[in-house]
């Protein structure tokens, strides 16, 4: 009869032992379904910023609009990531790159040339009531810039 409490020993580990791998593999599977699920939405997630984005551009483009209107797009652009450059082009001549720069870096001094499109005197002034036309470059079906082309 000792043989017999062995032998239900060893089945108990080993039933034990089964139990536990089998349930890590469930924890890894459940792991694995799960991470990919994330990563799809993380990524569809991504992609739906990048058309909030592209949308706020293309819907611009071939409009004629109030230089009011492009310093309140410079400015609401100024808080997004969206790393494309704005160029105003005003009748004096002068042409402005806001937001971003033609490497797609962040402008440092972005508030500075905002307040110099507000400036009257400035080269860089974009009146209020002037009407400037949209116009979104791309490359490869990718938003370079948009240049606004004061009329």
């Amino acid at each position: 009869m000792g043989g017999d409490d062995n032998n239900s020993g060893i089945i108990k580990i080993a039933v034990g032992v089964g139990v536990t791998l089998l349930s890590a593999a469930l924890v890894f599977a459940i792991y694995y379904f799960f991470s990919g699920k994330v990563n799809k939405l993380v990524d569809d997630g991504g992609k739906m910023i990048d058309s909030a984005a592209e949308a706020a551009y293309t819907e611009k483009n071939g409009e004629v609009l109030s230089g009011s209107t492009v310093l309140n797009f410079i400015k609401e652009r100024e808080t997004m990531d969206d790393e494309i450059p704005i160029i105003v082009k005003t009748k004096g001549g002068n042409t402005t790159t806001y937001v971003y720069d033609a490497t797609y870096t962040k402008i440092a001094n972005n508030a500075d040339l905002i307040k110099k499109a507000k400036t009257k005197s400035d080269a860089a002034y974009i009146a209020p009531n002037g009407k400037f036309l949209a116009t979104i470059h791309k490359t490869n079906d990718v938003i370079t810039d948009i240049t606004f082309e004061q009329q």
